[in-house]
């Protein structure tokens, strides 16, 4: 969310913070116990019901947060009217911006990189149930894909989604929040596949500049 808010939106940090103060209040706030004892019985009674819905929709939902309110916010927060999809961003000239989530709808589970930039032509991309790992990808010199250059696979990805929806995929924790869906593939938060995604940024940069060392 803070890589598409700074890189694709060039929103300022202060603005970063708004954002995440009025998700943590609409999306991820818990139930609290007052410190003052003599809390009403309404108040209590609001505590534990609120407490209790969200054990609910675990059980129901398999999540603890609705994300209604979720896809609300990141949808005022991408809204623009020159475009709302990943590609259509790049014309006004901000970074080159991904952000990893995990598509859980194939078998096995496997990255998937939403990004507002498009490789140069002839760029293989990774098919579906073929997932290279990125640990024994094609960076460093002894790798046999390093040695074939411009053939190095991209992962699968799109730059053809809503800025939003990248946002969304990729934050799709599991209990936290259910998985995101469209007609076609399911995903889940990128941090499944790339709690840390370096390696994921160092092989972009190989297919986006193959002829740099």
């Amino acid at each position: 969310m803070l890589a598409v808010a700074l890189g694709v939106k060039q929103m300022s940090l202060d603005q970063c913070e708004e954002i995440y103060k009025e998700l943590g209040k609409l999306v991820f706030a818990e139930p609290t116990p007052k410190e003052n004892e003599a809390a009403t019985w309404r108040e209590k009674l609001d505590q534990l019901y609120k407490s209790s819905s969200q054990s609910f929709r675990v059980f129901v939902h398999g999540s603890k947060h609705s994300a209604d309110q979720f896809e609300r916010l990141l949808k005022e927060m991408c809204a623009d009217e020159d475009g709302n999809l990943l590609i259509e961003s790049a014309v006004k000239k901000v970074p080159k911006v991904f952000v990893v989530s995990t598509l859980v709808s194939v078998m096995p589970a496997q990255p998937f990189i939403f990004r507002n930039y498009q490789y140069p032509v002839g760029t293989p991309e990774m098919p579906s149930g073929l997932a290279e790992s990125p640990a024994f990808s094609s960076i460093g010199t002894n790798s046999s894909v390093s040695q074939r250059g411009n053939h190095r696979h991209a992962f699968m990805g799109s730059c053809k989604h809503q800025i939003w929806e990248a946002i969304r995929a990729s934050s799709a924790a599991p209990y936290y929040l259910v998985d995101y869906s469209d007609d076609v593939s399911r995903w889940q938060d990128g941090a499944i596949v790339a709690n840390n995604p370096t390696i994921f940024a160092i092989r972009e940069a190989q297919l986006l500049w193959p002829d740099t060392e």
